[in-house]
């Protein structure tokens, strides 16, 4: 499981759970392999890979065997391979004309991985002009939705998630705690949250 420990993840185990219980859902769904798409902020890729979406990005999560991860921009690729927890990791593409344009790429990993029928399921907010050229390319293959199945794994947190989330709320706590404590009449918004960074030290200097 490929990741650059300088970056914050969760442990291997808290990933195999995470896939192994995702993929349980595939099983009873009969779907053979996900397709998650993300713009900006993506938790269901995120979840899975734990690449923060920037741009635009793919992620293939078969059933069985291993994910293949597209990211844009291509800058952006080096960042994704030190994060991301899957260990295929690939530029998504661009089009003739220079625009990002990652399908291209995803339909010939999807190729490559003999997809010729059965059930996807889609994930994400996927265009709908990615959709169509999807079902013009794989008649055969049934396009289910799948985010509620997965929307719904991801509020099922583990002793992991939960130590993390509480870590969360207490820098949470102390950032409302320390502009609680500076605030005074007169002070503007940008000053207060200056004064709430400064050490507690240099104030007494």
């Amino acid at each position: 499981m490929a990741h650059d420990p300088l970056y914050l993840a969760f442990s291997p185990s808290e990933y195999e759970r995470r896939y192994r219980e995702v993929r349980e859902r595939m099983d009873r769904a009969d779907v053979s392999l996900m397709l998650l798409h993300g713009r900006g902020s993506s938790p269901e890729i995120h979840y899975l890979s734990n690449w923060l979406t920037t741009t635009e990005a793919h992620l293939l999560f078969p059933r069985e065997g291993e994910a293949t991860l597209f990211v844009q921009l291509s800058n952006h690729l080096p960042n994704a391979r030190r994060l991301a927890v899957v260990d295929d990791v690939r530029f998504g593409g661009s089009s003739p004309a220079g625009a990002v344009d990652s399908l291209p790429r995803v339909v010939e990993e999807l190729r490559e991985r003999g997809l010729a029928r059965g059930r996807v399921g889609l994930v994400g907010g996927l265009p709908y002009q990615q959709y169509l050229r999807l079902v013009e390319t794989f008649p055969t293959v049934e396009w289910v939705d799948f985010s509620l199945e997965l929307r719904d794994q991801r509020q099922i947190k583990s002793g992991e998630e939960i130590a993390r989330i509480r870590q969360a709320a207490a820098l949470s706590d102390r950032s409302v705690a320390a502009l609680a404590a500076q605030a005074r009449p007169g002070l503007r918004e940008h000053e207060l949250a200056k004064s709430s960074r400064t050490p507690t030290s240099a104030k007494g200097a």
